[in-house]
């Protein structure tokens, strides 16, 4: 049987009363300026500095890409953040990283020095 009858009648019971409970509402959240530029460009300068010593070209265009995204978290209004900053620091890391292995690899190729590292890629080659 339905609630609202009783077992034996026809009569219909009364609904109880509702009660309404207020909802808060919650507050709204604006977007943080600069719009995460600076945590994609904080990505981008960490893996120019991984890519460095193994594909120095990567490394540069990683490190161009992570400077563009810095400059954008700026322009759109973003404060000088850790995350920010330290985009820049590594995106300059991996681009003297790269140089110096760029460096090394030629000094390796042009001394013909069997002792380095690289020399042996010349022995191999040779």
């Amino acid at each position: 049987m339905n609630d609202y009858y009783d077992d034996n009648r026809d009569e219909r019971r009364e609904e109880p009363e509702r009660v309404q409970i207020p909802i808060p509402e919650t507050p709204r959240t604006e977007p943080r300026p600069g719009g995460g530029f600076d945590t994609t460009a904080l990505i981008f300068g960490i893996l120019s500095v991984f890519a460095s010593s193994c594909a120095p070209p990567v490394s540069l265009i990683l490190s161009i890409v992570a400077f563009v995204f810095v400059r954008r978290y700026h322009a759109a209004g973003g404060e000088r953040s850790g995350a920010s900053v330290a985009a820049a620091l590594l995106a300059g890391l991996g681009i003297l990283f790269s140089i110096l292995a760029v460096m090394l690899v030629v000094y390796a190729f042009v001394t013909k020095d069997p002792n380095s590292i690289y020399g042996y890629l010349y022995q191999i080659e040779a």
